[in-house]
């Protein structure tokens, strides 16, 4: 699975730091909305520690998971998580009801058995989950073949995945109308062309002045609001709050 490094995540500097402590939000409102204190709370698939970094903080003790040893490792150099371990999120090895909730971030599109990942996450969790995928089959470029993605989802795609692991969907939003609008600027530009070697992501491909990057940071952050209160009609990722039917909410 393709993990950008620090490099491309600086030159991504206004989506993809955004997005991550977008996604930490849902889940720290996750357990706002539950009361619960002195959390434990997993993130499976973190990577180089993005998300998890946010996580960390007082009355939240953040587990961090990913198959990549040179993500945890750079996640661990870089300071953004302490309890790391390498481990497929389809095969969790941790207890059932291990974590008050669990965040799984643009993971489970690159897994072979996506149902298989989800449901591992719900058996490790007492509350609900977070999970966020990239939407729409439609924005699929040369950018999701680099990533090693498997899929993108419809919303049809999303309610039949839970239905699979017998969960209910408590929330579901979309999210990233900017990078969307971005994708289908990038196809209309690119339709016809020879497919390009594989390279870096679409987000941090392209390079923007200081005050481009900060435009696009506020305007980012605005929409990244409007999801959270789901009145985003459209975005390039869906958000999901998952539980499963033999949970408490």
């Amino acid at each position: 699975m393709y993990t950008p490094t620090d490099a491309e995540i600086s030159r991504g500097g206004w989506y993809l730091p955004l997005r991550d402590k977008f996604a930490a939000s849902l889940l720290t409102r996750c357990l706002r909305d539950r009361r619960v204190a002195n959390a434990t709370v997993l993130d499976s698939g973190c990577g180089t520690g993005g998300a998890l970094a946010e996580l960390s903080g007082p009355g939240i003790l953040a587990v961090g998971t990913d198959t990549s040893l040179t993500s945890l490792l750079s996640c661990r150099r870089e300071g953004r998580g302490r309890f790391l371990i390498q481990a497929d999120s389809q095969a969790l090895p941790f207890r059932t009801a291990a974590f008050d909730t669990c965040l799984c971030a643009e993971v489970l599109e690159h897994l072979d058995d996506d149902a298989q990942g989800l449901r591992e996450l719900l058996r490790v969790s007492k509350g609900p989950v977070v999970v966020t995928v990239p939407a729409h089959p439609c924005l699929w470029t040369d950018s999701d073949d680099t990533l090693g993605h498997k899929r993108r989802y419809s919303r049809e795609d999303v309610a039949h995945l839970v239905d699979q692991v017998q969960g209910q969907i408590v929330r579901i939003a979309p999210f990233g109308l900017l990078p969307a609008l971005g994708v289908i600027v990038y196809k209309v530009l690119t339709r016809g062309a020879p497919a390009a070697e594989p390279r870096a992501p679409l987000a941090s491909r392209f390079r923007m002045s200081r005050w481009m990057e900060g435009i696009m940071a506020a305007l980012f952050r605005c929409e990244l609001a409007l999801s959270r209160a789901r009145l985003l009609a459209w975005g390039h990722s869906w958000w999901i709050e998952v539980r499963g039917n033999d949970r408490i909410a």
